[in-house]
């Protein structure tokens, strides 16, 4: 029975802040006493004052005013003040009081609301910000083992679902909306997703997952290739959808294995997306930037970053996918080592990308 009770007492004691939140102001008021009768009475007021200031300062862990009470009634009952000391400033701080108990108030009762205010402002930046926050957060889960991560990946995931869904499917690029839509954001949601399904599953991941691979499966993958921009409605946006781009296809073909490791259907298309890229998407060895959807050359430029997209190694792959890979025709010897020298634009060619496709590659 007396165990119960201790059980229930620590659970109700400061009602839903962390436990270790909890331990801090234990210890707080078990030293306050020690402090005052050793080193002094001014010692542990100075002491007094920056443990409130820190439970001020820890709102959104608890309501302060239940630990900063107990901090107050402590320093009554071990003589640092009087009751008629209390009543004095009281009355003649009233004001102050009243605006830092509303203000305190505000913050925490408020703070859902605050949250999703500050999320609609930050989630304005392109979407590759947004899903580094999600894979960093997945890196801190799995390890430093850090439980915060998980609560904040869904409540990150959370706040994408419900700013920047789209009517048509899928999620906005960017707030506000822009066009033509692209797979690319959602390749890499998919990437994010993937890897949280991978560290701590949750049916939200999953839901997620599915709908990025659906939108691949109905609308990205066309003929055998993987298509690029496209309009609101998911057509082919009339400039700029004959783009193909040999990396992507390499990318989603690394992230279908990937998924069809977690249990998710990728319909076979892995090694259709790979054969595609590596027949047609190379030249002299090496991955182009860009190709129509006939295979001709659009931005004959390497871009290393298609190159690390690449499958990995026969032995890590599916037994499917291992049958689809060339590696007697990757570039090996002389042409390896060129890569630094060789992954420069061609000569003629512009540094600069024209402007529709002004995003950021990979």
């Amino acid at each position: 029975m007396y165990a119960q009770f201790g059980r229930a007492f620590g659970q109700n004691f400061l009602g839903q802040a962390p436990a270790w939140y909890k331990y801090t102001i234990v210890v707080f008021l078990l030293i306050n006493p020690l402090v005052a009768w050793t080193l002094g009475e001014a010692t542990a007021g100075w002491l007094l004052l920056a443990e409130f200031i820190f439970t001020l300062a820890m709102a959104l862990k608890c309501y302060p005013l239940q630990p900063g009470g107990l901090l107050a009634i402590e320093a009554l009952l071990i003589g640092l003040t009087s009751p008629d000391t209390v009543l004095h400033k009281v009355e003649g701080n009233l004001e102050v009081l009243l605006l830092l108990i509303f203000m305190v108030a505000g913050i925490f009762f408020l703070k859902d609301l605050l949250l999703y205010t500050f999320t609609r402002i930050l989630l304005g930046v392109k979407s590759k910000i947004r899903l580094s926050l999600l894979f960093a957060l997945a890196a801190a889960h799995r390890v430093l083992g850090d439980p915060r991560a998980r609560p904040l990946a869904l409540q990150t995931l959370a706040a994408i679902n419900a700013l920047m869904a789209a009517p048509h499917g899928g999620w906005q690029e960017a707030l506000p909306a822009r066009l033509p839509r692209r797979q690319n954001p959602h390749m890499h949601l998919l990437e994010a997703m993937l890897a949280w399904q991978a560290t701590a599953p949750d049916p939200a991941f999953e839901a997620a997952a599915r709908e990025s691979l659906r939108l691949s499966r109905i609308h990205f993958q066309v003929d055998g290739a993987l298509r690029e921009f496209f309009t609101e409605t998911w057509v082919l946006d009339p400039a700029t959808g004959h783009i193909v781009e040999p990396g992507h296809m390499e990318e989603w073909a690394w992230l279908l294995t990937q998924a069809e490791r977690l249990g998710l259907d990728t319909a076979d298309a892995a090694p259709v997306l790979h054969r595609r890229a590596w027949d047609q998407g190379r030249r002299d060895g090496f991955l182009i930037r860009e190709m129509d959807d006939r295979g001709r050359p659009v931005d004959a430029r390497w871009p290393w970053w298609a190159h690390t997209a690449a499958p990995p190694a026969p032995h890590q792959s599916s037994a499917r996918f291992r049958q689809t890979l060339c590696p007697k025709s990757a570039p090996t010897g002389h042409a390896a080592h060129q890569t630094d020298h060789r992954f420069q634009p061609p000569r003629g060619r512009s540094h600069g990308l024209r402007h529709r496709r002004s995003h950021p590659a990979g």
